[in-house]
This record gives C-alpha cells, sequence and structure tokens, in this order.
C-alpha cells in the first residue's frame, strides 16, 4: 500500500516539472522571435532615397600662373609699368618704383679757396645726370715757415688778417716803423708779424731789413715854399714828421668821399692834378705848409706816389691819426 501511495506521488512531482519546463521555452521562444523581427526590420523611406544619390566628381580648381611682361620700364626718376597674363586670359598691371640715381663716388672740383669749402661732382651710372654738391671740409689752409726777425716798414703799409688783399685790413705801419716778423706764409711770401697783442700780416714787398732814407719833400712848384715851418705845424696839430694818417673828407654831407693830390702846394690847377685818394686812404705826411686854419701835407701813399693836398679848412681837417 504503502509503495503504490509513493509512486503515485512520484508521477504527480515529474508531471508538474515537465509541465513548467514548457512555459519557460515558450517564454524563451517568443523573445527570440521579437529580437529577430527588430533586427532584420525593413529599410525606411530615407535609407533608399539615400541610397539611390549619385554624387558627381568634383571638377579641379584652376590656379593662374601668370607671365609676367615690362611695358614700360622704369627709369632713374619716371615710374613704370608691368604686366602680368595667365593661360586664362586673366591680367593686371602694377606700376614699377622709379629706380632713383646711381650716383657713386663724387670728386672734387677743385674749386676750394681759402675763404671757404669747394663742391664735388657725382655721375649717375644710369642716366648720366651730375650732382653737385658742397665738399665739406675742403677749404684750403695757409702754411707757414717760422722765422724770427727784425723788419722795417719801407713806406706806409697796411697790416691785414691774413696773408693776402683779400683779407681785412687791421691797421698800417708807418714808414721805418720796426715790426718782429714770426713766419712767411708759403703760399703768398707775406710776413707774419707780431701786431698788437696777436699777429697780423704784411706784404713782403713793404718790409725791409733796414731803415730807409726819408727825404724832404720838394720845394713847392708854385713858388710857396713852405711858410709856416713844417716842424711848427707839426707840433701845433701835436705830432712829429713824418706820421702815419687816414684820410677822410668831412664833406660827406655834400656826397664828397675822396680828395685832390697837386703836385704844388699853392698853385693848384689842372696842370698841377695827379689824382684823387678816397676816404679811408692810409697815407705818410713827411711836411707841412702854410697856416694852421689852410695847410698842406705833403703826402706818400702806399704805391709810392707823391704830392700836396688840402689838409685844414676853416678849422676842419682831412686827416686822422
Amino acid at each position: 500500500m504503502k509503495k503504490k501511495l509513493f509512486s503515485t506521488l512520484l508521477v504527480v512531482v515529474l508531471a508538474i516539472t515537465l509541465v513548467a519546463c514548457a512555459d519557460t521555452n515558450q517564454i524563451t521562444n517568443g523573445n527570440a522571435e521579437t529580437e529577430n523581427e527588430t533586427a532584420v526590420s525593413e529599410p525606411t523611406e530615407t535609407s533608399e532615397a539615400e541610397n539611390d544619390t549619385v554624387v558627381p566628381e568634383t571638377e579641379a580648381v584652376h590656379e593662374h600662373e601668370y607671365a609676367e611682361e615690362i611695358v614700360v620700364a622704369a627709369t632713374c626718376t619716371e615710374s613704370g609699368t608691368v604686366s602680368y597674363t595667365c593661360e586664362c586670359g586673366d591680367t593686371y598691371s602694377e606700376e614699377i618704383e622709379p629706380t632713383g640715381h646711381d650716383w657713386g663716388e663724387y670728386a672734387s672740383n677743385g674749386d676750394a679757396t681759402y675763404f671757404a669749402d669747394g663742391t664735388k661732382t657725382a655721375v649717375c651710372a644710369s642716366c648720366g645726370e651730375t650732382d653737385t654738391v658742397p665738399d665739406d671740409g675742403s677749404k684750403l689752409a695757409y702754411t707757414y715757415t717760422d722765422c724770427e726777425a727784425v723788419k722795417y716798414a719801407q713806406q706806409t703799409v697796411n697790416v691785414r688778417s691774413g696773408p693776402s688783399t683779400d683779407f681785412d685790413k687791421v691797421g698800417s705801419l708807418s714808414t721805418n716803423q720796426e715790426v718782429a716778423v714770426t713766419g712767411t706764409c708759403n703760399e703768398t711770401g707775406w710776413y707774419r708779424i707780431v701786431y698788437g697783442d696777436g699777429v697780423a700780416y704784411v706784404s713782403n714787398k713793404y718790409l725791409g731789413d733796414s731803415k730807409v732814407e726819408v727825404s724832404a719833400p720838394p720845394a713847392d712848384n708854385g713858388g710857396g715854399g713852405n711858410s709856416g715851418g713844417g716842424n711848427s705845424l707839426a707840433n701845433h696839430f701835436g705830432v712829429t714828421l713824418p706820421f702815419t694818417a687816414t684820410f677822410y673828407n668831412y664833406h660827406t654831407s655834400y656826397g664828397l668821399t675822396s680828395g685832390m693830390v697837386w703836385n704844388s702846394a699853392t698853385a693848384r690847377n689842372q696842370e698841377n692834378y695827379i689824382g684823387d685818394i678816397y676816404n679811408g686812404t692810409i697815407v705818410t705826411i713827411s711836411n707841412l705848409s702854410g697856416s694852421k686854419n689852410d695847410c698842406m701835407a705833403y703826402i706818400t701813399l702806399s704805391d709810392g706816389t707823391s704830392g700836396w693836398m688840402g689838409f685844414s679848412y676853416n678849422g676842419g681837417t682831412n686827416f686822422t691819426w
């Protein structure tokens, strides 16, 4: 009896187990079918359109290659033109800047002086045009040979600021005036002398190694003689004969800037007229004739010309010293 009951229970358990397994397989198979349906879904309309589009081939972009041609060549001072043309027909132009002058080396023109710089000139290698500019620092300089000597003025002579007549006059030497010479200009021969607190220059033609003999002036050809006495008049004017003076015409208000020189102290006519001297002329006065109010002076110019001329009129004087 017990064996039959156990067998019945075993059959029931097995039956329940089989039913449970069958349900599980059915659920599993159902899920698999769902997954397969999702993976193998039919294509959408969009996907079909994309697959049907044909992409055309891309055409290569043209790159310009320009050939250069000079249309108008630039010069030293004028602009030029260059054109650029591509085989496709595209073209454009540009301006060429002026090249500027090629001056090269500047050469001195040899025009410098002792007072100013000269100039120098260059020639453009491209166009032949010339360019002249100041040659700074090219001014000439006098050179000297130093010496120490004592010289005497052979007559009245101008003293200047440099060794030629191109320089300003700074004074004068009277006949037989002693000076110390410190050098000789190699270019002009003029002497460099001690003058005042500095140096000045005198023509070597008018300085000698010894004094000259000063002869008395000739007698008045007009017969007037040296009335009044030269020394007495010189004492009146506070000078000693001979002396150096500078002429001026005190009638400048009338436009007179010169005076007449005669070969006679009394006969002042056309036959006795020698010439004129002008304001600022330095002379050596070696004699005086007449009176203190109407005096004639015997003068010698730097060029050796000698003669008589009026020294005092109506209390005025034509000389300063």
